[in-house]
């Protein structure tokens, strides 16, 4: 019975230590800007995207990538920029790959999640400038429209990018040893096309591909959809549906 006692109020005291981090952090992000807040969100993703690639599991055997480069990786992920000061191919293993789609992903959606997130955890409604701020021109002032709009854009976007992947990967199939792989090299190009990521872990990036109108086609839509803008997916989606 004591035992029982003592783990209830051990559970309680890390319910309320919970509750006091989240309220801290609440407080530091009301009295920060946007633009302060996308800044500390974009130091924040490199930083942790330069742990997760630095850690063995993400690189092959018998590599070691320097710090300097593994920033240098993290922060040009993270910004979608496309740059590598090494061969991301032979450097990074798998599971290295899928991090760095992850890190993608952060990078692409990475200030649009964030604004609305933001405003999702701090109750605001949203003015007229913090609209633009995220890239948005629909008229929800509610916290069930921002949830909508934020539901409708992972939704898309991400629908996008399943049906690139398959396309892509079922037609790269007689190009690769395996099914696998094919679906692979797939996934990786349809999600660094839409984030308009471009980094190549090929060593060739789409060069076999050169005289393949199907692929560079394809290649082109995800490119676009992933550049047009969000509240331009969103109205030409709903202009269809």
């Amino acid at each position: 019975m004591l035992e029982k006692k003592e783990k209830e109020q051990q559970k309680r005291k890390l319910y309320l230590q919970n509750q006091t981090i989240k309220s801290k952090i609440r407080i530091i992000l009301s009295r920060m800007t946007p633009v302060q807040i996308i800044i500390a969100y974009y130091f924040f993703a490199v930083t942790i995207s330069t742990i997760l690639l630095s850690l063995p599991f993400t690189q092959k055997p018998g590599v070691h990538v320097p710090f300097l480069d593994t920033l240098f990786i993290a922060a040009s992920s993270v910004s979608v920029t496309g740059l590598a000061t090494i061969d991301v191919g032979d450097s990074y293993s798998t599971a290295g790959i899928w991090v760095l789609m992850g890190i993608f992903q952060l990078g692409g959606l990475g200030v649009m999640m964030l604004s609305t997130f933001f405003y999702l955890i701090l109750r605001r409604k949203i003015g007229l400038k913090q609209r633009q701020l995220i890239m948005t021109d629909t008229n929800q002032y509610t916290m069930s429209g921002m949830v909508r709009m934020l539901r409708e854009i992972l939704l898309l976007i991400f629908g996008i990018e399943i049906i690139g992947a398959v396309i892509l990967g079922l037609y790269f199939i007689p190009f690769y040893p395996t099914v696998g792989e094919a679906m692979f090299q797939g996934i990786y190009n349809s999600v660094s096309l839409v984030t308009n990521a471009g980094v190549d872990i090929t060593g060739t990036s789409l060069m076999p591909f050169v005289n393949d109108y199907f692929v560079q086609f394809i290649a082109i839509l995800l490119i676009v959809a992933g550049g047009i803008g969000f509240p331009v997916l969103l109205e030409t989606r709903r202009f269809f549906i």
